[in-house]
Parts: structure tokens; C-alpha cells; sequence
């Protein structure tokens, strides 16, 4: 799994960026970029990375309860989270804790 790696030592995982609001709306996640006046709609499971990252969980836990969740292999939950945090990450989502 690449996350780990890009995760910095003694950080607590992710949170939510400066400027982002996010909600719950029926079970998905809805944040509001204030920077950038963009609104991101998360589906299902990446609502449910969103919780579990922002809820100090690791990026093993969350692909633990990816797989347990829902019927797919762990290595393609593992690319599949390593993909969604990063995205996340990069679109100023989230930031390391």
C-alpha cells in the first residue's frame, strides 16, 4: 500500500483542510471547497474513507473496512483507497494531521 508511505511520521492521519466544510447528506459526504467555490459530492465508499481518514483511521483500517464492507479484493481496495486519500490530498480535501 502507497499511503503509508506518503503518510509523514508521528502524523495522526488526515483532516479535514482549511476552508473545506464538509456534511453528511444521506450518507454521503458533501464538502464545500470555500478557496476554490467548488462543491465535492463523495459517493459511498468514498464517503466511508473520508469518515474513517478524518476519524484518525489508518489507511490499513480503512481498507479493512472497504473489504468488510463491500465485495471486493483487498488488493483492489487497498489501490483503491491509496488512490481516493491521495486524490483527496491533492485536490486540498484533507491534509496530514
Amino acid at each position: 500500500m502507497q499511503v503509508p508511505s506518503r503518510v509523514p511520521a508521528g502524523s495522526g492521519g488526515f483532516q479535514v483542510a482549511p476552508g473545506v466544510t464538509a456534511r453528511d447528506l444521506d450518507g454521503e459526504i458533501v464538502a464545500l471547497d470555500t478557496r476554490s467555490n467548488r462543491i465535492h459530492q463523495l459517493n459511498g465508499v468514498a464517503s466511508l474513507i473520508w469518515r474513517l481518514a478524518t476519524e484518525g483511521g489508518t489507511p490499513e483500517a480503512i481498507v479493512d473496512a472497504v473489504v468488510s464492507g463491500h465485495e471486493v479484493d483487498r488488493d483492489v481496495a487497498t489501490k483503491d483507497v491509496d488512490e481516493t486519500l491521495e486524490r483527496m490530498r491533492s485536490l486540498g480535501l484533507l491534509v496530514f494531521r
